[in-house]
């Protein structure tokens, strides 16, 4: 979105008129989203300043929902629901989930729509925001210390994985990138899926071989990492 046509009236409207931003900031608060989570954390009397990311913004949010739900006498935490949603979505490679992946948090589904972090079309789920679903799966693979190289070679390769594995290094970078070198090196177990490590040319070389039903490999490909970051 244009600065000057588009964000500063929200900024104005917020009080926020005469803030300076830098241009790093400008870039994230131009993407809708993001300047709509800006705005309901500023409403909601949090101060939101230093680096602004997407990922930050919707943590924020996430820690504000959560103490509006344990206020509201709600006994689970939005963390844990999403989180569960997320995992869901991603085994299935899929963006919408039936209602009852939430069967676990009494009313969930309601309690989540109301606030704004997932929609209901009968009984199928989705994150309200395509962008709500990439920061909680990365989360959630960041703190339980998930392999990247598992996630890809799981499986074939699909944008779905590749979209998902983007948000991780993204995340990543966010804690300051101390952990990606470790991500680019770790080997998954047993796995023939080793990693090149080519100069600079950083490789995950998904060259699967799981056999296929004739014998032959399931696939066969390589993931630049560079292009993931």
């Amino acid at each position: 979105m244009d600065w000057e046509s588009a964000v500063q009236p929200v900024l104005v409207r917020l009080g926020l008129g005469s803030r300076q931003f830098t241009d790093r900031q400008r870039e994230i608060l131009a993407v809708p989203i993001n300047l709509q989570i800006f705005a309901t954390l500023v409403s909601a009397g949090e101060v939101v300043e230093g680096d602004i990311t997407g990922a930050r913004l919707f943590d924020r949010l996430l820690e504000v929902r959560a103490r509006e739900l344990h206020r509201s006498g709600v006994s689970w935490s939005p963390h844990t629901a999403l989180a569960a949603l997320a995992s869901w979505m991603s085994a299935h490679q899929a963006l919408a989930a039936p209602a009852t992946v939430l069967v676990a948090f009494p009313g969930a589904t309601d309690t989540l729509s109301s606030h704004g972090l997932i929609t209901k079309a009968s009984s199928r789920i989705q994150f309200a925001h395509e962008s709500f679903f990439d920061h909680v799966f990365s989360a959630e693979f960041v703190t339980r210390g998930g392999s990247v190289l598992a996630l890809l070679t799981r499986e074939p390769q699909r944008l779905f994985r590749r979209t998902q594995v983007r948000q991780i290094f993204a995340r990543l970078r966010d804690q300051g990138g101390q952990h990606i070198p470790a991500q680019l090196a770790r080997r998954h177990g047993r796995s023939r899926c080793p990693l090149s490590d080519q100069g600079r040319d950083c490789r995950v070389a998904s060259q699967c071989e799981r056999a296929a039903p004739d014998g032959g490999p399931a696939c066969r490909g390589v993931v630049d990492a560079r292009a993931l970051l």
